[in-house]
């Protein structure tokens, strides 16, 4: 199975990966069980799953997903309409999965670019809570970027570009957002691939707050930058000195793909005290391809995507950067990780890292049909075991093609994956959340998953157990000798309760 992002193509729809997955939630009649960490959260939507058609038989691809300050989640990506009409799609949710009424017709928004493709592949959250949405626009030429901002409550943005909108030729083909990262100064930074004759390079792009391009960065606002026969890139963070990190992959001399990181100082230029004149090439096998990138506090680099060649038929894989681009011998093996979640291809879209420093990989593995999938790694890179099953969890959500695209961690350590799922009309935005173990802000509310106790604390990174429910009767473990909770006795950790 070799999936590149250049093609993203599923079925003959062009798409964008990201993701994450969990196993069943046992509920049984009148006993709640203690959840663990990587089980589906029933508090959203239903049975922690949501789907939203964007029109009537319409084919539907959320690409991403970012959260608000306040709690809400937006989904970002495309609707295809008569048949090969793409236009941008985003959508707004509450935190319990419902559509958010306030923004848009119900929850929903669509706008049109040009006249043929309009896809979305990235997504940010201004601080004034203004909604960027970034991919291309497709129609008499190839390509070129295009960004569309929208106020709090949907409609377009008339101080952005022109109505809302702009577009950014970059080179003679195809010019392709897939990351898009908001600066504290406010400035946009879209980055993605741009075609200059018959190969792809990486290209960057910075925007104004009013979305004219910034001519302090590279040249008049653009950055192209060539590794190998041709490259891209996927991903992108902003380093709290101001650098740049783009992660990608680029083709080597054998004509197979390797993972690509490549650093910029802050006006475009390639950062020299990075790997090779600022830019890092990893090789897992045959095929490589780094979809997501994360900042972690000490400021060394995580990048997560998948490796396909030989016998392996696809796997999850991660690899771990030293501030200086060297990859972390303490992180699995020499730095990399790779990780089989099934029989036939597991692809990594998605990525974050938790305030305990585990990180959590999420996208799709391929069995008889298409899955989100999760798995949870301890700091060394080892699978979590107390993570889903043995670290790793699949989530099927519609009828065969459910792909994760994207995902996020909420702030009360709650995992939320976006992506697609086939339903009898097509392919619907879709979102999934899990139950986690990670804490937000020290001190805050959290979910330890035990029934028995809440609200939950969020102490050194760890969610702590509450107090007890009055009320509740315990199957075992730390309550009174009635075996029903006492407000101040603390339940057993482990103990599992039924309502009276």
């Amino acid at each position: 199975m070799h999936v590149s992002l250049s093609d993203r193509i599923v079925e003959g729809v062009s798409v964008r990966w990201a993701a994450l997955c969990v196993p069943v939630l046992v509920i049984a009649t009148a006993t709640a069980v203690r959840a663990t960490p990587g089980d589906l959260d029933p508090s959203f939507g239903t049975g922690g799953k949501v789907t939203t058609p964007i029109g009537s038989f319409t084919t539907d691809f959320a690409t991403a997903l970012a959260l608000q300050a306040d709690g809400k989640l937006v989904a970002a990506g495309y609707t295809i309409h008569g048949g090969s009409d793409y236009d941008f799609a985003v959508t707004r949710y509450d935190i319990d999965g419902t559509l958010d009424g306030t923004f848009g017709t119900g929850g929903k928004v669509t706008t049109p670019i040009g006249s043929g493709i309009d896809d979305a592949r990235a997504v940010a959250i201004q601080a004034d809570g203004k909604i960027v949405a970034a991919g291309y626009t497709a129609g008499s030429d190839p390509g070129d970027f295009a960004l569309v901002r929208y106020d709090t409550d949907g409609t377009l943005d008339g101080t952005f570009g022109t109505g809302g909108k702009v577009t950014t030729s970059i080179g003679s083909g195809a010019d392709v957002v897939q990351a898009l990262v908001v600066q504290t100064d406010g400035k946009l930074v879209a980055a993605g691939r741009t075609a200059i004759g018959n190969d792809n390079h990486l290209a960057l792009v910075r925007y104004n707050s009013d979305g004219s391009l910034d001519g302090a960065f590279g040249t008049g606002g653009k950055v192209t930058t060539s590794i190998g026969s041709s490259n891209e890139a996927a991903a992108l963070v902003v380093q709290t000195d101001g650098k740049l990190v783009a992660a990608g992959k680029a083709v080597n001399g054998d004509g197979n793909t390797d993972f690509a990181l490549v650093r910029y100082n802050a006006d475009g230029t390639l950062d020299g005290t990075f790997g090779t004149g600022g830019i890092v090439v990893t090789d897992f096998g045959s095929f490589d391809e780094a979809n997501a990138l994360v900042l972690q506090t000490d400021g060394r680099l995580v990048a997560a995507g998948y490796t396909y060649g030989g016998t392996n038929s696809g796997d999850f894989a991660l690899a771990r950067y030293n501030t200086d681009g060297s990859l972390d011998g303490n992180f699995g093996t020499g730095g990399k990780v790779t990780t089989t979640t099934a029989c036939c291809g597991d692809v990594a879209t998605g990525l974050v890292v938790q305030t305990d420093g585990k990180l959590v990989a999420g996208g799709y593995t391929i069995q008889l049909q298409y899955d989100f999938a999760l798995a949870r790694y301890n700091t060394n890179g080892s699978l979590d075991g107390t993570f889903g099953a043995g670290g790793m969890v699949t989530t099927p959500v519609g009828g065969g093609q459910d792909l994760a695209f994207a995902l996020v961690r909420q702030a009360d350590g709650k995992l939320v994956a976006a992506g697609t799922a086939e339903t009898f009309q097509g392919n619907d935005f879709a979102l999934v959340r899990y139950l986690n173990d990670s804490c937000g802000a020290e001190g805050s509310a959290c979910d330890d998953g035990n029934g028995c106790t809440g609200p939950d604390i969020c102490q050194a990174g760890v969610c702590r157990p509450g107090a007890c429910h009055v009320g509740q009767v315990c199957s075992g473990g730390g309550c009174d000798p009635a075996m029903r909770c006492a407000q101040s006795a603390g339940c057993d950790p482990t103990c599992s309760c039924q309502l009276p």
